[in-house]
């Protein structure tokens, strides 16, 4: 990874059990190491057609080294 860029990425997708605040993704980033960031990719009322046609841009913005879906 270049210089300035997390140790690690990972990246969630989901809809709004996802998106919601306090959901998984919030307990996760709290418990991994601080070097690792998780992002919250989410999206309340999305269905799976709709995260998989978002998921390339997401990978391609995020480079991310895990995704849970």
């Amino acid at each position: 990874k270049p210089a300035g860029k997390p140790a690690r990425t990972i990246l969630v997708m989901g809809d709004s059990f996802t998106a919601w605040p306090s959901s998984y993704p919030t307990l996760l980033a709290a418990r991994v190491d601080p070097a690792v960031r998780v992002v919250n990719s989410g999206v309340s009322g999305f269905t799976i057609r709709q995260i998989a046609r978002l998921l390339p841009h997401r990978l391609e913005e995020f480079d991310p080294d895990i995704v849970i879906l």
